[in-house]
């Protein structure tokens, strides 16, 4: 048997120093493999924590202004901003007005706001847009079966999605101006 002496340790024969190295190396494949693979659909019909690089669930809910349904499939191949909401929720009068410009400033840009009203009553709900002028499209998820899907921890959660239709990242709580700014540019550049 052959040896491989070491400073200060025994002798390492020659098969199980190969061995080792063969595992770090798998070990260290997989890790990429998994870390960088394309993702798809979320095990369950649900997002995990960080929904980065998974696709944007499969949505067709009411519009809250009654104008029919929208299918967030439709939007593919565009920059989207989804952000769900409720009239009652204290943080989201925070980031509401902020939202509503934002979206006027990113329009021309091709950028597609959506809200997720949940869980709220329309006419709540549409005195609040009115207020805070939001004039992009909110969608009416009265269940909350959205919120789940989406694994939305509180309101308001805010993702942004790709041209390709995958998630490039989620900002939990009330959004800031330069942090909206910044995500929008990444979702722009996908």
């Amino acid at each position: 048997m052959t040896t491989v002496p070491g400073p200060g340790r025994a002798p390492v024969s020659r098969k199980r120093a190969l061995a080792l190295l063969a595992v770090g190396t798998l070990v260290l494949i997989g890790f990429f493999v998994v870390a960088f693979a394309p993702k798809g659909a979320p095990v369950g019909g649900v997002l995990p924590a960080d929904p980065t690089g998974f696709a944007m669930p499969d949505v067709t809910l009411q519009r809250l202004d009654g104008s029919g349904q929208l299918s967030l499939a439709s939007l593919k191949g565009k920059p989207v901003v989804v952000n769900f909401w409720a009239s009652w929720c204290v943080t989201c009068i925070e980031e509401s007005a902020l939202l509503g410009k934002a979206e006027r400033k990113w329009r021309s840009k091709g950028v597609v706001f959506i809200g997720m009203d949940e869980s709220d009553r329309d006419d709540s709900a549409k005195a609040f847009m009115a207020k805070y002028g939001m004039e992009y499209t909110s969608l009416v998820d009265h269940a909350g079966a959205q919120s789940r899907k989406w694994n939305v921890t509180g309101y308001p959660e805010t993702f942004f999605i790709g041209r390709d239709g995958r998630i490039k990242s989620k900002y939990i709580s009330a959004i800031d101006a330069k942090s909206l700014d910044d995500r929008i540019a990444q979702i722009l550049q996908s």
